[in-house]
C-alpha cells in the first residue's frame, strides 16, 4: 500500500509540494473575502479513474461579487498534478476573471499561470484597481523565473499576469505567490465599479472561455485521461457555461 500511496503522490512529491494543502490555502483566501461554499453538480465533485491514480476533486464557491469560483485539485499520477482555480465575477460588476493554474509536471518541474482577463480590463479604473496591486504581488516572484502569458491569451489579458516557474528547491514559493495574487485580486474585486453593460461582460467572459477551450490543453488532457463525458461535464462547470 505504501508503494501505491507514494506513486499517487508523484510528481508533486518530487517538487516538495503538498497540493492538498495548497488547495486548502486558496480556499481559505476565498473564504476570508466572504466567499461561501456551494453545492457542486452531480458527477463533478469527485471523479476517479485508473484505480485512483487519476482523480479530480472540486469545490465551488460564490459571494455577493463572485458568480462562481471553481477550485480543483487534479491528479494524473505519475505524470502531473495541479490546482486550478477560476473566479468568475458577477457580470453586473466590471471586473475580470482570475485564473490560477499551479502545475507540477514529470520529475517535479513546477510552474504557476496567474492572470486576470476578459471583462473590465479596458475600463480606466482597471489600472489602479487591479493592475497595480496585481503587478506588486508578482514582484515578489524575483527569486523565481517569469515569462509572459500565452500569446493566444494576450488579447484578453489585463497585462498583469505571468507564467512563473520555480527554480530547484523553490517550488513552495509558487504557493505563497499564488496566495498573494489571489488576495490582491479579491481585494480589488471588492471595490470594482458597477458594469456599464452586464451583457457585454458576459460576452467577454464567454470569449475567454472559448479561447481557453480552443488553445489550452486542459480539455484534451482531461478527455484522454478521464473520458470525453467527464471532461465535458467538468469544463462546463469550470468555465461557468
Amino acid at each position: 500500500m505504501s508503494i501505491i500511496t507514494n506513486l499517487f503522490g508523484l510528481p508533486a512529491s518530487f517538487a516538495g509540494l503538498d497540493l492538498s494543502d495548497a488547495t486548502r490555502r486558496f480556499d481559505g483566501v476565498l473564504h476570508a473575502h466572504g466567499a461561501r461554499t456551494i453545492a457542486v453538480p452531480d458527477g463533478v465533485g469527485y471523479v476517479e479513474a485508473g484505480l485512483g491514480a487519476r482523480a479530480i476533486a472540486t469545490t465551488m464557491l460564490d459571494s455577493d461579487r463572485i458568480a462562481r469560483a471553481v477550485l480543483s485539485h487534479v491528479r494524473v499520477a505519475p505524470f502531473f498534478a495541479s490546482v486550478v482555480l477560476i473566479v468568475h465575477p458577477r457580470p453586473e460588476i466590471d471586473a475580470p476573471l482570475c485564473v490560477l493554474d499551479l502545475r507540477v509536471a514529470t520529475m517535479g518541474r513546477a510552474r504557476v499561470y496567474l492572470d486576470t482577463c476578459g471583462p473590465g480590463v479596458a475600463r480606466p479604473e482597471f489600472r489602479a484597481n487591479f493592475w497595480e496591486p496585481l503587478q506588486r504581488s508578482l514582484g515578489t516572484s524575483s527569486a523565481l523565473r517569469s515569462s509572459p502569458v500565452p500569446a493566444w491569451m494576450a488579447a484578453f489579458s489585463g497585462g498583469c499576469g505571468a507564467i512563473v516557474r520555480a527554480r530547484p528547491g523553490s517550488a513552495n514559493r509558487l504557493v505563497g505567490l499564488s496566495e498573494l495574487y489571489l488576495d490582491a485580486y479579491l481585494r480589488a474585486l471588492e471595490t470594482a465599479p458597477a458594469a456599464k453593460s452586464s451583457k457585454d461582460n458576459s460576452r467577454r467572459a464567454r470569449e475567454v472561455s472559448s479561447a481557453i477551450r480552443e488553445h489550452g490543453r486542459a480539455g484534451r488532457t482531461l478527455s484522454r485521461r478521464f473520458g470525453a463525458e467527464v471532461a465535458a461535464r467538468y469544463t462546463r462547470v469550470l468555465y461557468n457555461d
